[in-house]
């Protein structure tokens, strides 16, 4: 996935270098036959329709919208010429949210202008501002003939409203042959009293998404609805208030055969048996993330029997892999053999040792937040030495203190006759850090892997990413919330 920063292009106009920059990066083709760099702001305005075409195209590609800004609007708003190409290009307008305000007529003209392209429809129901019921229902009945379309479903609701009931009833029914992925949370609403597994429970669609790949579920959904599994490769499951029994999730992974992806969001397990290792056999999993406040890391570490080749931790304290590290002492690692990138946020205190202890292989370590003292410790005095294999590791967030014990680090690897190869830096920390002496004894990349890995996440505003995945203080014992400062 790329790492290049998406310009911020204003609603009203196109800034001519930011546009210019583009145009290079995504077809230098057409913009050395134009002459793009050279051309001013009336030339861009009159662009031929097929050039247009092909610029937009790639842009849609590449470019994010979001709610506020959609790139359709922002395409459709420098020149009347601009305004009627884009108008007749429907895969610029499949991309719908329905959030307040909420509006029938540009709910409408979405749906007309997108014609029978796959649309990816974002329906959002937030608790402080609810639509009134007669309203919402307006919108689903609107929506109704075009639900086939859907090549993503992403609904999020504070609580669950009836005409969110409503909705339900007709994904009972519906078939969704274009659907990819599907994302349905809502933080509050009644504790469920049936399970998944449970014949009971409604199957959304029919049973019939061929397909989907890709299933978000967060709070009470996870519990209260049935999905066609059988090719998704990608589970993410969040407790909100609610947790699952773990023989529950053992009979939903068992319907997850292909899945390659799984990701966990604070302590949605619950119940856990005496008898719990090797209990979920997945064999194509090859991504296992744990996010949040997880206090059952280790458990599900042994629980789950797979080829893992990337483990993600965040935040991670002390106690998460201690059971585990035991529990090694006598028996062989699940993941000895293919585990190759550990991605660890850790905590005020060092919680690193037994993640070294427990996954001694890596080559690659990604590090969301950088600790100096931490990992000057580990790196330096630990005997015998971790991570021999260790190849690339991944930083961001840089300050004065962690580019010296980075340094640090580097030079004690080549000392020791291990040393390091690859060293990935966010953007930010490159532009404020002097890397000619990185650059000068490996390979350095501009690249923030956490990025790149919270793109995909259920939950990813960035202050609440920082508070629930990097340091969260519900996840810290007492001792480490009131560390010194000198600890940090």
């Amino acid at each position: 996935m790329s790492t290049q920063t998406t310009p911020n292009f204003p609603t009203t106009a196109i800034n001519l270098e930011e546009f210019s920059k583009v145009l290079t990066e995504l077809c230098p083709s057409v913009s050395k036959q134009t002459a793009f760099t050279s051309l001013g702001p009336d030339h861009i305005s009159n662009l031929p329709t097929e050039i247009l075409e092909s610029i937009f195209s790639l842009l849609a590609d590449e470019v994010e919208g979001d709610e506020s800004q959609p790139l359709s609007h922002i395409l459709s708003s420098v020149s009347h010429h601009w305004r009627c190409v884009a108008i007749n290009l429907p895969y610029l307008w499949t991309e719908i949210y329905i959030i307040p305000p909420y509006s029938v007529e540009k709910l409408r003209f979405y749906l007309e202008r997108s014609r029978a392209c796959p649309i990816d429809l974002f329906l959002g129901i937030p608790e402080d501002n609810p639509p009134k019921k007669e309203q919402l229902m307006q919108l689903l009945e609107i929506l109704i003939p075009h639900f086939s379309r859907c090549r993503i479903l992403d609904i999020a609701s504070g609580d669950v409203v009836e005409p969110l009931h409503h909705l339900i009833r007709l994904l009972v029914s519906f078939e969704m042959p274009e659907l990819e992925c599907f994302t349905f949370v809502v933080e509050e609403g009644t504790n469920p009293t049936s399970q998944a597994g449970d014949d009971s429970l409604p199957t959304l669609f029919s049973g019939h998404a061929p397909k989907l790949k890709q299933v978000r579920l967060g709070g009470p959904t996870i519990t209260r609805y049935k999905l066609p599994l059988t090719n998704v490769t990608t589970f993410h499951l969040a407790a909100a208030y609610w947790q699952i029994p773990f023989d529950t999730l053992v009979s939903m992974l068992a319907e997850c055969p292909a899945l390659q992806t799984l990701a966990t969001y604070d302590d949605v397990i619950d119940e856990w048996p005496d008898q719990y290792w090797g209990q979920i056999d997945l064999p194509h999993l090859k991504s296992l993330q744990i996010y949040g406040d997880m206090r059952h890391v280790s458990e599900l570490l042994l629980a789950i029997v797979a080829p893992i080749e990337n483990l993600t931790v965040a935040p991670v304290i002390r106690d998460d892999f201690i059971e585990l590290d035991s529990w090694l002492i006598g028996h062989q690692s699940n993941y000895a053999a293919t585990l190759r990138t550990l991605t660890l946020a850790p905590s005020l205190k060092n919680s690193l040792p037994f993640a070294a202890s427990c996954f001694p292989l890596i080559e690659n370590l990604v590090l969301v937040n950088f600790r100096p003292k931490i990992l000057l410790q580990l790196f330096i005095d630990s005997t015998p030495f971790v991570w021999p294999n260790l190849q690339r590791m991944s930083v961001r967030n840089l300050n004065k203190a962690a580019v010296v014990v980075l340094k640090t680090i580097i030079e004690h690897r080549q000392y020791i006759d291990l040393p390091l190869k690859k060293l990935r830096v966010d953007r930010a920390s490159w532009r404020r850090t002097d890397m000619k002496w990185f650059t000068e004894r490996l390979e350095v990349e501009i690249r923030d892997d956490w990025m790149v890995q919270r793109e995909n996440l259920l939950y990813r505003d960035e202050v609440e990413e920082e508070d629930r995945f990097v340091l969260s203080p519900n996840t810290l014992s007492e001792d480490e919330t009131t560390a010194a400062p000198s600890d940090i």
